[in-house]
């Protein structure tokens, strides 16, 4: 109906422009790759240590 025809005229300008815009983004995009990033990025966290084991009683022993 009226609903899908708005939906692939947006749609195929989408494309459209998608399309022309190619050649002006293939440069500052393939610059910015090769660039450092701004920021350190995060270290993986050190895997925890696994929990304690249960008592005959099927609780968690207490620490002295």
């Amino acid at each position: 109906g009226e609903a899908a025809e708005y939906i692939r005229s947006v749609t195929q300008a989408l494309h459209r422009l998608h399309r022309e815009g190619a050649g002006e983004r293939v440069g500052p995009i393939a610059a910015a790759a090769e660039r450092k990033p701004a920021r350190k990025t995060r270290q993986k966290s050190k895997p925890k240590p696994k929990s304690k084991k249960l008592s005959k009683t099927g609780k968690k022993k207490k620490r002295s």
